[in-house]
């Protein structure tokens, strides 16, 4: 087994500056009908991009590292070339670095094929794991631990064959996905889907909107009770549009902001969270459909502002609004009792449920980062700014609302973590060191002129050796290494005449 030593490091403290926005050149190709996602592959402490789209009479899938904020480098990752479907990053395989989910079309006109896909990031490299997804476009996809089992689910939509369809495929494990038997219960729609928990209980729910075939245009707000979805909220039914979870006015809760086309025109509308009943604000947004709409806070000023694109009645727009709320978001409290636990082949860190003025302790996420290095997140990265807490894209934390996250198949090795609750400040940084265990041959205990003796055989390639003492054989050991003398494959402990017993365990220690 592995065995993980801790040591607390630093606390880090929130810190919000202002920005402009400058045209840097990056010198990417201009495409169309073209996702994009943010998302740091390489785990360097940037954001790389993620860019599909229609491209000079063909269709591309790029990856390009960011190197220094100003270059971006197309990696040749060799991805099938998608337009008007999805891309998203997401670590579905707990392996620490961010894979890929996309769909969308992926031949041209006037005939075309549709396609729905999983990429694994192998150190780098992009493999297809045939995961057997349905092949759809016009929809969109999001990673979300709906069943809060600790990895990444899929909410699928789109056309498939013509007609409208959304799937949610859960996460077993080996690349394996399970197409969940929900479709009586979810309604089939090509448009725009996201997971969120509306009503703060621990679990995704769902919004979602678009084309729903026979059912015409719809908007659903859908509530997950024990992995089974129901609508319990209608809005204004939309296609050709987009629909987004974000807590605008800073209470606590998930608003909505909805835009499309519905059957009396273009709507352009943001519904307020009111204890699960939603309402629309009349924000005097333009109306627009064709379009995307996205939360992000880029004055820095602590509530949400809205990126909007789309066609209006007067032509194309792209507008930025500022939101003038004024009402004061705190951040939530670090996330305390981080710990962590192992087995041969896995590593769970654990941390207690935070605490926030405005979102209940349910309603929380929770976003984690590991590294080599102190401050660094080579192994998992968190997408935030690690010496402040600021992130840098708007979504829920990595680990979903887990209060723990498990890394797989890390290396013996000194590594760096840390936690924290969305909005923004991180726990304190803390150490563990994994070194491999094993167990030498030919132990012998022996207790003479008031010591305990005990020897073994050595082990090859050990480094050092601990020993573990118990008052069960299957009860808790205690390290107690340190209290007794080495003398080669000898320990020797001093200890009072006693007539309880004492079960001993050692290990050698293989860095």
């Amino acid at each position: 087994m592995k065995k993980l030593l801790f040591i607390i490091l630093l606390t880090l403290i929130c810190l919000l500056s202002s920005q402009t926005f400058t045209d840097i050149e990056a010198e990417l190709p201009g495409v169309a009908w073209s996702p994009v996602d943010w998302g740091d592959y390489d785990n360097d402490g940037d954001l790389d991009i993620l860019l599909t789209g229609y491209y000079r009479n063909t269709l591309i899938s790029k990856i390009y590292r960011n190197d220094g904020g100003i270059t971006y480098t197309d990696i040749n990752a060799g991805l099938t070339g998608v337009m008007n479907g999805c891309v998203v990053w997401g670590d579905y395989d707990n392996d620490g670095d961010l894979d890929i989910l996309m769909c969308g079309r992926c031949t041209g006109f006037p005939e075309y094929e549709v396609t729905s896909i999983i990429y694994r990031n192998d150190s780098g490299e992009f493999n297809d794991i045939n995961a057997g997804l349905t092949p759809v476009d016009e929809g969109s996809a999001s990673w979300g631990d709906y069943d809060n089992d600790g990895d990444l689910d899929i909410l699928l939509t789109g056309y498939s064959e013509g007609s409208p369809l959304t799937n949610i495929y859960r996460n077993v494990g080996n690349d394996i996905f399970t197409n969940v038997d929900l479709d009586y219960r979810l309604p089939r729609v090509s448009g725009s889907a996201e997971w969120g928990d509306y009503d703060n209980d621990g679990d995704l729910d769902i919004i979602l909107s678009g084309d729903g075939g026979i059912h015409g245009l719809i908007s659903f707000v859908l509530r997950n009770d024990s992995g089974v979805f129901g609508p319990v909220h209608w809005l204004d039914g939309v296609k050709d549009g987009s629909v987004t979870w974000g807590d605008y006015d800073n209470d606590g809760d998930l608003d909505i902001l909805l835009t499309g086309n519905s059957d009396y025109g273009n709507i352009s509308k943001i519904y307020t969270n009111n204890l699960g009943d939603f309402t629309d604000i009349s924000a005097d947004l333009i109306e627009v459909r064709q379009s995307s709409a996205f939360w992000g806070d880029y004055d820095n000023d602590g509530d949400l502002d809205i990126l909007l694109t789309g066609s209006s009645g007067t032509g194309d727009i792209s507008k930025i609004y500022r939101n003038d709320i004024n009402i004061t978001n705190t951040n939530p409290a670090t996330p305390n009792n981080l710990r962590i636990s192992n087995t041969d082949s896995t590593v769970t860190f654990s941390w207690d449920k935070a605490t926030d003025n405005e979102t209940p302790q349910d309603g929380l996420s929770y976003n984690l980062y590991i590294g080599t290095e102190p401050m660094s997140e080579d192994i998992n990265t968190s997408m935030s700014d690690i010496s402040n807490g600021y992130r840098k894209i708007v979504n829920i934390g990595n680990a979903g609302q887990n209060t723990s996250w498990t890394i797989k198949d890390l290396p013996v090795g000194n590594y760096y973590w840390s936690v924290q609750a969305i909005d923004h400040a991180f726990a304190d940084e803390q150490s563990v060191y994994l070194m491999d265990l094993s167990t030498p041959n030919n132990v012998n205990i022996r207790y003479s002129d008031d010591a305990v003796n005990i020897s073994w055989d050595s082990v090859p390639n050990a480094t050092s050796y601990k020993i573990f003492v118990s008052d069960e054989p299957l009860g808790n050991y205690t390290d107690m290494t340190y209290t007794g003398t080495f003398y080669g494959m000898n320990w020797k402990q001093y200890v009072k005449p006693s007539s309880s017993k004492k079960f001993f365990h050692v290990v050698a220690v293989i860095e």
